[in-house]
């Protein structure tokens, strides 16, 4: 065939003419191609102004805590990716080629993500922190203590200035005074020792020459006491458990601070299991597993209540579990782990038991999920219950005023509440004298000097006026402004104040209602910290989840 034969098909139209050669004529136009769609912009613009609306709405309210807020803000910001990607999808009449181009990018670079980082823990406040997938727990390349007992045990007598339990002698973040430095401007706390450690967030028991903390190493949970003057291992005991946090947000490990009473140490690990220890050597004396006896399940966040020693009643009290029929506090002996009683069906708390009188009457009183209860000590016998509503975690304990009142303070936009507990022979009521809105704990105990109780309020230090239902005296830098304190800890001494930050600093504070003032800084840590401070004596006892220092506090020359 020549070039010159013609055959019977049709030519196409050509786009570059919009012509065919085979009509009359042998030109006719082409089809117009239909017009591409608009952008329009107005919807991504609408998109932007009414999600930056939310969440300018919820930066600058004070009807939800910090924490709320964040999170708030997290899921506008999802929202606004989630809309714009629809738009660009649906509504751009760009190309679908250019579409899924550019959208394939955008997956590839979300599943990457994903796929390379994992969350490793979130602050109070939920800034989470992102740590490569693949990366091992820090606490998995910490070398292993092989559990150990000693032959020749050490001291553990329990002295007037040491802080045998969680918050101190009387289990209300308040220590006995001595000559410490009242300004570290001009006399800064001296570093003692510098020990890394294992993960977890309770606090230093400390005894005799021993300071007793729990850690996870890899798959043990361990009990360990140190040389209270070089911070070294001197005995430990291990359970082969980690507990791990599903949600990432805690992290790992054990939550609670040991006990030490009576020569023994009794220790609550994350999954529920209560050992007791000889104080002196580390020798095991008994066991249970208290979630697993009780047959109950864990709570979210891991179990996180402190062992109460009633001495005069020789008793350990704790909290279970997920509550219902297995119980919600129960008692042992502590000479031979027999458990005496339980009681109560509600869920547990991160709230530790304490022992309190009210009314005149001595009990066991407990934060629960729900309820707030007054048990009998010997008996565990519910005295009186109040129903505070459930929030998802409530962790801070309750002081005590006037011999008849509770100040109960939590988180998550629960308010506080003055609670005046009665009874008349037999019968126990309970009033709610005021509520307040200027003492969201979260975290941390608030402390009461006279008739004004100092605390983080959602990270702020907040001084509020007992006498004038909790109205607010005045209050640190708010979140993103200095002495902001983000949700750590504080200890009571004479009108000082200890406050443990968040980000790890240690702040000495005046506790005076004329207003804020501090007196220094200590650079404790760098990272997240949780955990309750320790002072015993003139030392300073500080750990996080990597680390663990001491400090001597005393007045340099006062020694």
């Amino acid at each position: 065939m020549d070039d010159n034969q013609i055959t019977d098909r049709p030519e196409r139209a050509r786009p570059e003419t919009g012509i065919t050669a085979d009509a009359p004529g042998g030109r006719v136009p082409a089809l117009a191609a239909p017009p591409r769609r608009k952008m329009r912009w107005w919807m991504p613009a609408a998109v932007l102004v009414l999600m930056g609306g939310a969440i300018a709405f919820f930066l600058l309210t004070d009807r939800f805590d910090q924490a709320t807020r964040s999170l708030a803000v997290k899921a506008a910001c999802l929202a606004i990716v989630v809309l714009l990607a629809l738009w660009y999808v649906f509504f751009t009449g760009l190309r679908w080629r250019t579409k899924l181009l550019l959208g394939s990018l955008g997956f590839l670079l979300a599943a990457a993500f994903l796929v390379g980082f994992r969350v490793d823990g979130a602050t109070g406040d939920m800034g989470f922190r992102f740590v490569w997938r693949w990366a091992p727990p820090r606490d998995a390349t910490l070398p292993q203590l092989a559990p150990s007992a000693l032959s020749v045990g050490r001291d553990v007598t329990i002295n007037a200035l040491d802080f045998p339990q969680f918050l101190g002698p009387n289990r209300d973040a308040i220590i006995h005074p001595i000559i410490y430095a009242a300004d570290w401007s001009s006399h800064p706390p001296r570093q003692v020792w510098r020990q890394p450690i294992g993960a977890g967030w309770g606090a230093f028991a400390v005894a005799g020459d021993l300071a007793i903390t729990q850690e996870q190493r890899g798959d043990e949970e361990l009990t360990v006491a140190r040389d209270f003057k070089t911070g070294e291992p001197v005995w430990s005991h291990g359970n082969t458990v980690r507990f791990i946090d599903n949600t990432r947000m805690g992290g790992d490990g054990p939550r609670a601070t040991p006990t030490i009473a009576g020569g023994k140490v009794f220790a609550h690990g994350a999954t529920g299991i209560l050992d007791c220890l000889d104080g002196a050597t580390g020798k095991f004396l008994w066991t249970h597993d208290t979630l697993k006896e009780s047959g109950e399940g864990n709570i979210q966040w891991g179990v996180s209540a402190s062992p109460l020693v009633i001495d005069d009643l020789g008793l350990v009290v704790i909290t279970l579990g997920s509550g219902g029929p297995g119980g919600a506090v129960a008692a042992y002996d502590v000479n031979t782990g027999e458990r005496k009683w339980v009681a109560g069906t509600d869920k547990a708390s991160y709230a530790s038991p304490m022992l309190a009188t009210l009314s005149g009457k001595r009990q066991v009183v407990v934060i629960g999920d729900k309820w707030v209860t007054g048990h009998d000590p010997a008996e565990g016998t519910v005295l009186w219950q109040y129903d505070w509503g459930s929030v998802p975690a409530k962790a801070s304990q309750p002081p005590v005023l006037n011999g008849d009142s509770l100040l109960l303070t939590g988180g998550y936009g629960l308010k506080g509440v003055l609670l005046r507990v009665k009874h008349d022979g037999p019968s126990w009521t309970t009033e709610e004298v005021w509520t307040t809105g200027h003492m969201r704990t979260k975290f941390t105990t608030p402390v009461v000097l006279d008739h004004y109780a100092y605390g983080l309020n959602d990270g702020v230090l907040t001084c509020i006026d007992l006498d004038n239902e909790g109205s607010e005296v005045w209050q640190s830098g708010r979140a993103g402004q200095p002495d902001h304190f983000g949700h750590g800890q504080v200890l009571l001494w004479d009108n000082r104040m200890l406050v443990q930050s968040e980000s790890g600093e240690i702040v000495l504070v005046w506790a005076d209602p004329k207003g804020f003032q501090k007196f220094g800084v200590l650079p404790a840590f760098t990272s997240k910290t949780w955990n309750n401070p320790a002072v015993a004596g003139e030392y300073l006892f500080v750990r996080n989840d990597q680390e663990a220092a001491c400090y001597d506090l005393t007045v340099i020359g006062e020694k």
